[in-house]
């Protein structure tokens, strides 16, 4: 059984109809996430390439937006929601990055983590993020490097 073969499966038993956007969905995940995310040990990238790639999570967005107007069975329009939803998320981890490459003032990057973390915990009954409850804005403020704590502490 080859990965590929294994995942269209998957896309198909989740997506349905929407597989084919799914899985556009999916390698665009795969392509910006690990260079310009939040990855612990990933350096920031240039604000133009940073850019460049949130562009394509808000092009998939739209087009992930559009397929679900059209989907009326239930489970799959929710696996869209979801599929949608890590999408808000990669795109506001990216408009901190972009700040953050931009040497804006720590008070603007922080006013976009707190909105990144009232998203997550607006959407924790959705099944897709966990919150420990404890201190979490500080715990984001240090994974984006704003305190002069490692992430290992």
């Amino acid at each position: 059984v080859s990965v590929d073969s294994l995942a269209d499966k998957f896309y198909k038993g989740r997506y349905a109809g929407a597989a084919n956007t799914a899985k556009a969905a999916y390698a665009t995940l795969e392509n910006v996430v690990p260079l310009y995310g939040s990855i612990p040990f990933t350096s920031l990238k240039p604000y133009k390439e940073t850019s460049q790639a949130k562009k394509k999570i808000e092009e998939q967005m739209n087009t992930i937006q559009k397929e679900s107007v059209s989907i009326t069975d239930k489970t799959v329009k929710t696996n869209l929601l979801r599929l949608f939803m890590m999408f808000q998320y990669v795109h506001l981890d990216l408009q901190i990055q972009e700040l953050k490459v931009q040497s804006k003032p720590k008070d603007e990057i922080i006013e976009k983590i707190k909105e990144l973390v009232t998203f997550i915990e607006k959407n924790l009954d959705k099944g897709l993020f966990i919150l420990t409850g404890d201190n979490d804005l500080a715990r984001f403020t240090k994974k984006y490097g704003l305190t002069n704590q490692s992430l290992l502490d």
